[in-house]
């Protein structure tokens, strides 16, 4: 199933999402919104596998263009998201201290 990221209230979207218990969910809000959003109601869901997928599916459906090859194998896809979209910036500052949090989270 399908279901658009504009929502005021977690506890519905999370009791629409366990319906269909579901395996695997992805989640497409943008970074870091999706990031919190799966830490704050992993357990509730209650689903093997979480990921947040950003903006693949703008890639996917070709909103955005996808950064040349010679970028991508060396790992700097975000460099050209962030050339192409400077107001992003802002966000992707804050992924290193996510992912610190993850990091120690993972080791309680």
């Amino acid at each position: 199933g399908t279901r658009d990221g504009y929502f005021k209230e977690d506890e519905e979207v999370v009791n629409y999402i366990k319906t269909f218990s579901p395996d695997i969910l992805f989640i497409a809000m943008g970074s870091p919104k999706q990031e919190y959003w799966i830490k704050k109601n992993m357990d509730a869901l209650n689903i093997p596998f979480l990921m947040g997928v950003g903006g693949s599916y703008d890639v996917i459906c070709g909103n955005i263009k996808r950064a040349p090859k010679w970028m991508c194998s060396m790992g700097l896809e975000w460099l050209y998201r962030l050339i192409k979209e400077p107001w992003r910036i802002k966000r992707m500052s804050v992924l290193p201290k996510f992912l610190a949090k993850v990091a120690l989270e993972r080791r309680k």
